[in-house]
């Protein structure tokens, strides 16, 4: 075994440099278990304190645009139809075309509802309408459609004069009109 001289025995200078060497060695470790994990943590904790305060941001910037978004929500709650059964809304969707209808005043000789698409997301309903009437009832019942609740779009047209009859139009519209479901599928919102 190696002897080594006592600490008093040794030079002013190997004192020193001992004493040096030992204090380093603590500080190095101390920097190693202390400081440069508290210091990682104050770099974590910095970056989410950072990322909390520009989600925060954008929370207050949705909170000042909530208002406008309610009221945009309003005016459009008529369109808006209750979730339910899918043939109850599609006889809700033929009620809404005779009513229209009705009130332009033209005689409908046939409705057919159609397959429509289907998904996780909408709902597609369309129906084919015959009709027969004057030209001014058509156009109003044209236009009705097309701002009706529902939103229906027309996808195809046709029209002609009834044989027999020149001041009376026979006309086939191809309507189409979707409905959104909810994330529940608790049915159709339109």
């Amino acid at each position: 075994m190696i002897k080594l001289p006592k600490f008093s025995q040794w030079s002013r200078r190997e004192r020193l440099l001992a004493v040096g060497s030992a204090a380093f060695l603590v500080f190095l470790l101390v920097d190693r278990t202390v400081v440069t994990s508290w210091g990682q943590h104050l770099v974590t904790m910095n970056r989410q304190i950072r990322d909390l305060e520009h989600g925060l941001a954008n929370q207050y910037r949705l909170l000042a645009r909530k208002e406008g978004i309610q009221q945009e929500v309003r005016r459009y709650e008529k369109y808006l139809r209750p979730g339910g059964d899918k043939e109850l809304y599609t006889a809700t969707l033929l009620k809404e075309i005779d009513e229209l209808a009705k009130q332009s005043q033209v005689t409908l000789e046939e409705v057919k509802p159609l397959l429509g698409v289907e998904n996780e997301l909408f709902q597609e309903y369309s129906f084919e309408v015959h009709s027969e009437c004057p030209l001014p009832q058509w156009v109003r019942f044209v236009h009705l459609i097309e701002t009706s609740h529902s939103l229906f779009e027309i996808e195809k047209a046709k029209v002609g004069v009834k044989e027999g009859k020149q001041d009376l139009l026979e006309g086939t519209l191809l309507l189409r009109t979707i409905s959104m479901r909810d994330s529940a599928d608790a049915g159709p919102k339109h």
